[in-house]
């Protein structure tokens, strides 16, 4: 989770006017990234970034870009595309996930995405009472939007979703989400639910053969 550090304004700013003096401004945009990734404050980060490009392009630093040649754009979008990897990973790795996924979805495929939310996932289901665990829940809740509302993975939404919210919760989203996709995509979204259910109603009579 994110785990912030403070930066001291006052004396950031004095180094940055010293270091643009001394050796230029890309190397004032330099010392100003390293400063952010420190604190890891990713939305700063990004907007230093662009800056960075549109100075190193000749742009303005601010407003549009309609005057640029198709050359100079593309050399923008690249960069604007390297910078919003970059953060949305970083916000990824934080448990903020639908923060990450405003940088990554212009610049991620889909399943690069969706193999991140998988591991993401496997490593908060794995830590013992993470469901129940605040702090931990909402990742999970993020992951779930993204998986199954975002179509990015259904199988993954549900699978989470049996996990954090249980049967009937996600026997509701099936209906809601998954009954209307192609039937290729809904196979392995199926599967899991017939697992998961074949499992609890198993469980159920073995408990109360026990019982009785």
């Amino acid at each position: 989770m994110p785990h912030h550090n403070s930066i001291d304004i006052v004396s950031l700013a004095t180094e940055l006017s010293a270091t643009l003096e001394a050796n230029g401004i890309d190397a004032m945009f330099q010392k100003l990234e390293d400063s952010l990734r420190h604190s890891c404050r990713w939305h700063s980060l990004f907007d230093a970034h662009l800056l960075r490009a549109r100075a190193a392009l000749g742009l303005p630093l601010v407003g549009p870009v309609v005057d640029a040649d198709k050359v100079t754009k593309k050399k923008l979008d690249d960069k604007t595309i390297a910078a919003c990897r970059e953060v949305g990973w970083k916000l990824f790795d934080e448990g903020q996930i639908a923060s990450g996924w405003m940088y990554l979805r212009a610049a991620v495929e889909p399943q690069e995405v969706a193999d991140k939310l998988s591991q993401i996932a496997s490593q908060i289901l794995e830590q013992e009472e993470s469901v129940a665990d605040e702090e931990e829940y909402q990742p999970l809740q993020e992951i779930i939007q993204l998986a199954l509302w975002e179509n990015l993975d259904p199988a993954l939404g549900i699978r989470v979703m049996l996990a954090a919210q249980g049967t009937c919760n996600a026997v509701t989203a099936y209906e809601q989400s998954v009954a209307g996709l192609p039937p290729a995509q809904q196979e392995p979204v199926a599967k899991i639910m017939i697992h998961h259910l074949h499992e609890e109603v198993f469980e159920n009579l073995a408990r109360d053969l026990i019982e009785r």
